[in-house]
This record gives C-alpha cells, structure tokens and sequence, in this order.
C-alpha cells in the first residue's frame, strides 16, 4: 500500500517546470533497485503473490465476469459492464475487461522481475533461490493461461518493463505460443518449486495441479489426467462439506492444493456483490437457476 503525503505549497514553487512532465511514477522503486539482497528478493515475491487479490483479478472482476459470460451467474445488479458479460456482448471499451487485463500483465511483470533478478542476488542460499523462481515461473504460466484461456493469443512480456513505451514495442503473440511459453514455465516451474508449504504459496504439488488445467484445456486429456493422479496420489481430496470451502477463517481443506488468501484489509468483493441490498451487499450479480438446482 503507498502513502500519499501533502506538501507545502511553497515546496513546489522551487521545483522547475520540467518537474511536472516527468513521467516517472513517484511511488514506484527503480527495477534495478528493487531486487539486490536476500531480503529485497523475498518482499518482491510477496508482492508477486498480493497481485493475485487484486479487486480486477482473483478478488472479484476476473472471476465475475467469467462466471456471467458462462451459465454459472446471472446479472441482477447495475453495472453495464457485468451485463455486457451477461448478454456476451463484451466490447474494447469495457472498463472491467481493460482492468482485468492491466491487472494480469501487473503481476506478469511482478514475476519477470523476479526471474530476471533472483538469480545475481548474492545472499540467497542456491534452494532458496531456486525456491523463488520456481514459484515465480509457475505464477506467470498461471498468469498467461488466465489470459490465453480468455483472450487469445496475447502479447508475451518475458521481461520486466520499466518504462511505459516498452509495452506498446510488443506484438501479439499466438495462442500456440502462448501456450509454449506456459508449459516451459511450468516445466522449471516443476523442478525447483518447493516440495512442500502453506496452502496461499506455490509448491510443487500446485505446478502439477496447474499443468493438470493447462493440458486439460489443450485437449491433451491423457496428460491432464496423469498429472491429476500425482497430485491425487499426495493425498489430496475433495472436502466433506461443500460449505467449508468458504468459511469466515478460510481454514485449509484436504481439497486446498493454492489459494489466494484475503483478509479483512487485503479484501475481495465476492460477499459484497452477491450479498442483498437488504444485508448490506450491492446485489450485482447471483447464480443462475440451473447452478442452484443442481
């Protein structure tokens, strides 16, 4: 979280005209000074994993907006660009699909910062450092199957970009190339994440669990199935009681592989949209009559 401080006026007046068009943003720490120690890498990495809450990605419009555009929810609320989903008329200028976009390539860059600059850190221990770019490969294939799976073919950042003509110097790449770079990531990913950990970080059994998708939706259903049976194999199961999986604590089930975490200051909006306007929610969107049913 950044903090925005008032100046005094007089302050300003010593600063040049130049000043004001430099479009450097102020909050921002240099690239080539955000990585130089042990500590620096394992804040870095912290920061890779809080990108997932944000409020256009796992913490609400992400997952929304597909649930609306599928049979999964209805649009019961306002805004036009859920039910722009809802109807599947969705258009370049719709605000929540450039916020889910900016959203993603923010953590995609999070993770190149990492996998550039990890390895020249010189008071990381050679597991730790391996720890850290496994975890940080398996985010960005994360990452680019969320867009790949949604957009397309799209543009393929493979190094962090430190001013903002970088990202318009990009081409879109294919789906097929999208997909290469997934699996190459997943398959470092495979070998140096750690074996084992908390449920809200990457480990190995998750690299597995996400390759197990991403051959899922390429159609490979014998790989996807093989990589299922590992991870079912280190003893994962599906929970007794469907409502544990969403209790107030967000205490770790046996069907908890990776979770993104929330807290009461790092928020989602999922309570909020689908609660009522009479419990205090916004009531922007519920699940579709056929979900109920089932």
């Amino acid at each position: 979280m950044t903090r925005r401080y008032l100046v005094l006026l007089g302050l300003a007046a010593v600063a040049g005209c130049g000043d004001l068009l430099d479009t450097s943003p102020p909050d921002a720490l240099p690239s080539d000074q955000a990585i130089t120690s042990a500590s620096g890498a394992r804040t870095v990495m912290v920061g890779a994993y809080g990108a997932l809450q944000s409020l256009s990605y796992y913490g609400g419009d992400y997952l929304f907006l597909n649930d609306l555009y599928a049979d999964n929810a209805v649009h019961t609320g306002t805004f036009s660009t859920f039910a722009d989903a809802d109807a599947k008329d969705l258009r370049a200028d719709n605000s929540a699909i450039q916020g889910i976009w900016n959203a993603i390539y923010d953590a995609i860059n999070r993770t190149n910062l990492l996998i550039q600059k990890v390895p020249g850190v010189p008071d990381l221990s050679a597991s730790e450092r391996d720890q850290l770019l496994g975890q940080a490969h398996a985010l960005r294939a994360l990452h680019y199957h969320n867009l790949v799976r949604v957009f397309g073919g799209v543009p393929l950042r493979l190094e962090p970009i430190t001013r903002p003509d970088d990202a318009a110097e990009i081409d879109r790449s294919t789906v097929e190339e999208v997909y290469t770079q997934i699996l190459t990531d997943l398959q470092t990913a495979e070998t140096l994440a750690p074996a084992s950990g908390t449920r809200s970080r990457i480990t190995r059994e998750a690299v597995k669990a996400i390759l197990a998708r991403v051959q899922l939706y390429r159609g490979n259903y014998a790989a996807a199935l093989a990589k299922a049976d590992e991870v079912s194999a280190s003893g994962f199961e599906l929970a007794d009681e469907f409502p544990s999986l969403f209790d107030a604590e967000g205490t770790d089930t046996p069907e908890d592989i990776f979770k993104v975490t929330f807290t009461a200051l790092q928020y989602q909006n999922f309570g909020y949209y689908y609660q009522s306007t009479d419990d205090g929610g916004r009531a922007e969107q519920g699940p579709e009559q056929s979900l109920i049913d089932r």
